[in-house]
C-alpha cells in the first residue's frame, strides 16, 4: 500500500567530484531519510506517487474484481511534495545544512557545487517516465496486488473507504525497515493526468545518524511525525532524456 514519499536518490555527478568524493550531504540531495514504507523523498529509494497509486489501489481492485479507473496517461509525470517531519519541512531543513556546509569550501568547488547540489525545487519535484505497458498494468487488479505484496512488506493495511477513483486507508509497520508506527493517508485519481496523495505517519525510526545531515528533523530514533502531501502530473508524451522505471512483477 503506502510506499515511502519520494521516487529514488538523484545523486548528482560532476567532472571532478566524482560520486564518492562528494559530501554526504550534497550526493543527498534530498529529505533526510524517513520511514521506506511511509514517505517518498530521501537518502533511501522512495516509491513515487505512481508506483504508491498501484500499490495502494491494488488491494481496492483485488476485493472490488474491477479495473481501477481512470487509467494514467503514458509519458513524462512530474510530482511536486512537501513533507514535514516533527512540523519542520524536511526540504528546507536539508538545503539550510546544505548552504552552511558550503561555506567552508573555496569559491570555485563552492560553485560546483552547487551545480551538482542543484536547487530548492528540486528537493521537491521528482519526474518520473510512464511507458505504455505499464499504465496499463496499473488497472489489472492481479499485477497490482503482486506488487502491494511486494512493496508492503513489514506492513498491514486496512482499507477503509475505496471507490472508482479514492480511498482512504491506514496501516501499521512493525519496523521492517527500521520504521514502526502507524500511518493514515489519502490517494486519489483526479484524472488521467493528475492524482494526489496525502498521508500522516507516527512512530519510531531507527537510522545511522552519520547518514543525516545536520539539523535533520529528529531522525535518530525518537518519536516521529510525518505529514506528506503530494500532486503527481502528466508532463508530456515525450520523456525525453528521463528514463522509464523497471518494475517486476512476480
Amino acid at each position: 500500500m503506502l510506499g515511502l514519499l519520494l521516487s529514488g536518490l538523484r545523486s548528482p555527478t560532476t567532472s571532478s567530484w566524482p560520486p564518492g568524493e562528494l559530501p554526504s550531504i550534497v550526493r543527498c540531495n534530498r529529505v533526510p531519510p524517513v520511514p521506506r514504507r511511509l514517505m517518498q523523498g530521501t537518502t533511501m529509494k522512495r516509491l513515487h506517487p505512481l508506483a504508491l497509486a498501484c500499490a495502494v489501489f491494488a488491494t481496492t481492485a483485488a476485493t472490488a474484481d474491477d479495473r481501477i479507473t481512470p487509467q494514467p496517461e503514458p509519458g513524462l509525470w512530474r510530482s511536486e511534495a512537501t513533507t514535514l517531519i516533527n512540523g519542520q519541512d524536511a526540504q528546507a531543513a536539508v538545503r539550510k545544512a546544505q548552504e552552511e556546509m558550503l561555506k567552508n569550501f573555496p569559491a570555485e568547488q563552492r560553485a560546483e557545487m552547487e551545480r551538482a547540489m542543484g536547487t530548492q525545487e528540486d528537493l521537491r519535484a521528482t519526474m518520473d517516465c510512464i511507458t505504455a505497458e505499464e499504465a496499463a498494468r496499473m488497472t489489472d487488479p492481479e499485477a497490482l496486488l503482486a506488487e502491494a505484496q511486494r512493496e508492503m512488506d513489514g506492513c498491514d493495511l486496512n482499507i477503509e473507504r475505496a471507490g472508482e477513483s479514492r480511498l482512504t486507508f491506514e496501516g501499521t509497520c512493525s519496523g521492517g525497515d527500521g520504521f514502526a508506527g502507524d500511518m493514515v493517508g489519502e490517494l486519489e485519481m483526479i484524472s488521467s493526468r493528475e492524482m494526489r496523495s496525502k498521508f500522516t505517519g507516527k512512530g519510531n525510526y531507527e537510522i545511522d545518524t552519520a547518514q543525516v545531515p545536520p539539523d535533520s528533523p529528529a531522525m535518530g530514533g525518537g518519536p516521529l511525525n510525518i505529514q506528506h502531501t503530494e500532486v503527481t502530473k502528466w508532463v508530456s508524451a515525450d520523456c525525453g532524456d528521463v528514463t522509464p522505471r523497471v518494475r517486476s512483477v512476480e
